[in-house]
């Protein structure tokens, strides 16, 4: 099944599928344009089709994330700050994203650069949990889950 969201509509009543500024939403699973794989349910699922790049040690805002590719080709190591938890809930909500627990943000970050590119956590609104540094020359999928409040989890 390929879905694709290329205008915004409004919430329907019945709980069908539904488009908020090109994110489409269908029963809690939600779709960024031109994707076309289905995941769990609560998953927010970017279509890669804008590529961030990051080479300085600097703040990894909610658009590079929801981007789905964030890139970084400098040689000199970088450490990608998260933004803080209610900067991304209000990212969401600004885009008419219904949030609800278990809501996950799916990017990939790819490391082309001559040194490590970290994840770091601004505060106690994001949580990371596995390795977050990426070496050079490696790429890493990340998922932030959405735990309630302003609080995210990260998994790398």
């Amino acid at each position: 099944m390929v879905l694709s969201a290329n205008h915004p509509t409004k919430m329907n009543p019945e709980g069908n599928d539904q488009t908020f500024n090109n994110v489409t939403i269908i029963n809690h699973l939600v779709l960024q344009p031109g994707c076309s794989l289905l995941s769990q349910p609560g998953s927010v699922l970017t279509s890669g089709s804008t590529v961030n790049t990051l080479n300085a040690t600097g703040a990894l805002t909610p658009a590079m994330v929801l981007g789905g590719i964030l890139t970084s080709t400098t040689a000199a190591p970088v450490a990608a700050t998260f933004s803080t938890g209610s900067a991304f809930v209000t990212a969401l909500t600004t885009l008419g994203v219904p949030l609800f627990v278990g809501l996950t943000l799916l990017f990939r970050v790819i490391n082309t650069g001559g040194n490590s590119f970290v994840l770091t956590a601004p505060d106690a609104s994001i949580t990371i949990t596995g390795n977050a540094t990426i070496a050079t020359n490696t790429s890493r999928a990340v998922s932030m889950v959405w735990v309630g409040g302003n609080t995210w989890n990260v998994y790398c």
